[in-house]
């Protein structure tokens, strides 16, 4: 009979601590999702400023000729497209003479030969944040790629890829934001 009450309290103990472990990890998954979900909240916030960047034709005109700048830089081609939004095609268009100057400014040297890809258009900007943040339409919310001349080599600097690159290499610390040890 002894052995029999040691054995039914050994498996009480067993079902506790099972128990305990199970509801430990209950909780930790929740502070997971949590904590994720205000990562992700954070995400669409970033990507709702970069839909609303555009619409200051002053500042996104410096953005664009900036991004054609430092694009070309990192190419290093003699020549090179730019490839934009269609929206975006006209003030690419006004730009491409200033970039001689710009490119001058910058690196103290000539730019190389660029010029629209009009027949590449990048896809048109998203309707809403979560929208872009979804992934389910093909969307940009600005910026350009710069290519070589036959588009072998590309650089991406558009707004959402920045944007993902920002958030990929902060995502440690941004977890570590909402993290309450």
């Amino acid at each position: 009979m002894r052995r029999d009450f040691d054995r039914k309290q050994k498996v009480n103990a067993v079902k506790k601590k099972v128990e305990y472990s199970k509801h430990l990890n209950e909780n930790r998954i929740r502070v997971l999702q949590a904590r994720e979900d205000a990562v992700q909240a954070l995400l669409r916030d970033a990507q709702g400023s970069l839909m609303s960047l555009s619409r200051n034709a002053e500042e996104y005109g410096r953005l664009m000729l900036g991004l054609i700048v430092e694009g070309m830089h990192k190419l290093g081609e003699p020549s090179m497209l730019v490839r934009c939004r269609e929206v975006d095609a006209s003030l690419i268009e006004s730009l491409l003479p200033q970039v001689d100057g710009a490119y001058r400014a910058a690196y103290g040297s000539a730019a190389p030969a660029v010029r629209l890809d009009a027949a590449n258009p990048l896809p048109p900007p998203p309707t809403s944040a979560e929208e872009a943040a979804s992934g389910e339409r093909a969307c940009c919310s600005g910026g350009v790629i710069v290519t070589s001349s036959d588009g072998s080599i590309e650089c991406s600097n558009t707004l959402d890829d920045r944007l993902r690159i920002a958030y990929t290499s902060n995502l440690p610390a941004l977890r570590g934001m909402f993290d309450d040890s």
